[in-house]
């Protein structure tokens, strides 16, 4: 089949191939406009999941878990062997019959993160707080999962 004979994907103000004479710009608008058909589920994504941040120092693990909007009575954080798992639910208090949405990206529904702790992890000691919208759980180690630097003598 020749190139002249392929359908247009050209959108408005977009040459033609016969106006630019590259081949290869047809190719390009086609897999751009493949790619432009994909819904974008990020925003979706992102929203299921809390984004976490971990850490450690030489006696603590850290966990921040973003959770913004959500009040402490609706979060719940549990630990189930070596399983630390954060839940929550957020619930829309506003009637939605009134209104045709165009766009609508606030989520309402649960959200759920599971992180496996190392056995380092003192779970009985876990100190958790919500400030701003954050999520801070303070886990200490273990005695004798404490890190000790060792004095290097010369002889």
């Amino acid at each position: 089949m020749a190139l002249n004979n392929l359908p247009s994907f050209r959108y408005k103000n977009q040459p033609s191939i016969s106006e630019t004479g590259r081949e290869t710009d047809l190719i390009e608008r086609i897999f751009s406009d493949f790619y432009s058909l994909i819904p974008d589920f990020s925003s979706k994504i992102k929203n299921i999941v809390p984004r976490i941040d971990v850490s450690e120092s030489n006696s603590n693990y850290y966990i921040e878990a973003e959770l913004p909007g959500i009040k402490l009575k609706d979060i719940d954080v549990q630990v189930n062997g070596n399983v630390l798992s954060i839940r929550a639910k957020q619930e829309s208090n506003t009637e939605k019959k009134d209104k045709n949405y165009y766009i609508q990206e606030r989520h309402t529904g649960s959200l759920q993160r599971s992180i496996s702790l190392p056995n380092s992890a003192d779970i009985e000691q876990i100190n958790a707080k919500l400030q701003d919208g954050i999520l801070r759980l303070t886990i200490p180690k273990k005695e004798q999962a404490v890190t000790k630097n060792i004095e290097i003598n010369s002889e």
